[in-house]
């Protein structure tokens, strides 16, 4: 839980920290690998990318100024960049990987640091957790619920 980010407003870099600080332990307990600001295109970058050991992309995480009457445009923002740029790009390279002739879907985390919407991305459809907010226990516990289901079964796809 991150108490007092709520009365922060307006910078990514809080953003950041936030994200650092939750999922990075999990992602190098997991054996997970975080690239940082990967080209997508020539004028997008994904903020982060979760990799496996063999270069499969697991995750993409969006990070988002935290400002509280905006968060639904900043919601918008990265879930359309995520479903319309990112899973068409990853696919491209060769970079999701697939089950029989399915793909896995790419597991996509958009938050301002405070709030945290979790989603499961594929060719034509999107599942999204509801918002979270960090400041609360059960939520919290809830997206790491979630980070720990999807990173894990990422992780145990590339060792079988």
């Amino acid at each position: 839980r991150l108490p007092g980010l709520a009365k922060r407003a307006g910078s990514e870099a809080l953003t950041r920290i936030a994200i650092v600080c939750l999922c990075f332990p999990l992602v190098a307990e997991l054996g997970l690998f975080a690239e940082l600001e990967e080209p997508v295109s020539n004028r997008l970058r994904a903020d982060y990318v979760l990799r496996t050991e063999c270069g499969q992309v697991c995750c993409v995480i969006e990070a988002k100024r935290c400002e509280m009457a905006q968060f639904g445009e900043l919601l918008q923002e990265g879930l359309l960049g995520c479903f319309s740029k990112y899973v068409p790009h990853f696919k491209c390279q060769g970079l999701m990987s697939s089950h029989e002739g399915q793909t896995q879907a790419l597991y996509v985390v958009i938050t301002d640091g405070l709030r945290w919407i979790c989603a499961d991305v594929y060719d034509s459809t999107v599942k999204l957790t509801p918002v979270l907010e960090v400041i609360d226990d059960r939520h919290t516990f809830m997206l790491l619920k979630f980070l720990v289901a999807r990173l894990g079964a990422a992780a145990c796809r590339v060792m079988h």
